[in-house]
């Protein structure tokens, strides 16, 4: 049996994401390596590794694994070009992580970077893309949260609208809970 804390351990593609092995010293490193090379990017290394951070940042509180998370996500992005296919899902990833910071220590530059970053993501996302719809309601998450931060009825409304948006494009019988309803669900 492989030691889960090892780089060898394969996590399932799918399923919950409390199954993640924690992150290793080794993983990390290569992660920082890769963002110091020329080599090309995989924004599915930084997705695992980004969803590790969280998982190990809920488990154990440490903010510090999501700084760095959000470290690695700006340096890939920094290396992205505008018009590379991965770019929106880098965009929306970073903005996952700096709206958690929000939430963690309430700073409103984190979720004020975090609803322009998933803006910009889903401008490059087209109508038809299968995560237009994901794209959507992170955005309308980002709203809420601002809302209920400054009270601009704008804010609000925007939401709404997005994630009507997104609902309307989701076939009912593939739903599955938006990032904005698993936060509202663990409130």
């Amino acid at each position: 049996m492989t030691d889960p804390r090892s780089d060898d351990h394969q996590r399932p593609s799918v399923g919950d994401p409390s199954l993640a092995p924690p992150v290793t010293v080794a993983t990390s490193t290569r992660v920082v390596d890769a963002t110091r090379t020329d080599a090309p990017l995989d924004p599915e290394i930084f997705s695992d590794i980004l969803r590790d951070f969280f998982h190990n940042d809920r488990q154990i509180g440490d903010p510090v694994d999501l700084d760095c998370a959000i470290e690695l996500f700006q340096n890939a992005l920094d290396r992205t070009p505008d018009d590379h296919a991965d770019r929106p899902k880098l965009l929306a990833n970073l903005a996952i992580g700096l709206e958690q910071r929000f939430r963690l220590r309430g700073n409103p530059h984190d979720l004020d970077r975090a609803i322009e970053l998933d803006q910009n993501a889903l401008d490059r996302t087209p109508d038809d893309h299968a995560d237009r719809p994901e794209r959507l309601a992170n955005l309308a998450s980002g709203l809420g949260d601002r809302f209920r931060l400054r009270g601009n009825p704008h804010d609000l409304d925007r939401a709404i609208e997005l994630d009507q948006n997104a609902l309307d494009r989701t076939p009912r019988r593939s739903r599955r809970p938006t990032r904005a309803a698993r936060k509202s669900r663990d409130r």
